[in-house]
């Protein structure tokens, strides 16, 4: 094979490659169009919660009363697909710098900004379930 065959063949598998890849592009792209809400709409439907705000104003109150203590915990966001379906997880920490403790991750589905929280064995618990067993929340 001479160098202009080799040449030609890997121009080729290339722009092979660079199709199959774009071929792809629009079913990714149409696959995140369906969702509704998307991460930054998710994190501000969690964080506008009103036991989310009771629990940052608590950990304010106890970085006031203690200097030594976090004023607010870690948030950390992701997706997560239980029973198949596409979730914003909103995971809150406490304590994030020293030994961080998780105090709840709200499911925020994508498809219509229904809230959840994660439940045992990461099953997604209806807001409203959560919210006559856990009124207040620790700090």
């Amino acid at each position: 094979m001479n160098i202009f065959t080799r040449a030609a063949v890997i121009v080729a598998t290339a722009l092979s490659v660079s199709l199959l890849l774009s071929a792809n592009a629009p079913a990714q792209t149409a696959s995140t169009s369906r969702d509704k809400v998307a991460m930054g709409e998710a994190r501000s439907i969690v964080l506008e919660l009103p036991e989310v705000k009771a629990w940052q104003e608590a950990r304010r109150r106890a970085a006031e009363a203690d200097p030594k203590s976090p004023a607010s915990g870690g948030i950390l966001t992701g997706t997560r697909t239980p029973q198949g379906k596409k979730h914003w997880s909103v995971t809150l920490y406490a304590n994030p710098a020293t030994q961080p403790e998780k105090w709840a991750t709200f499911l925020v589905r994508a498809s219509d900004g229904k809230v959840f929280i994660e439940g045992e064995g990461g099953k997604p618990v209806p807001l409203e379930q959560w919210r006559r067993v856990n009124a207040k929340p620790a700090s």
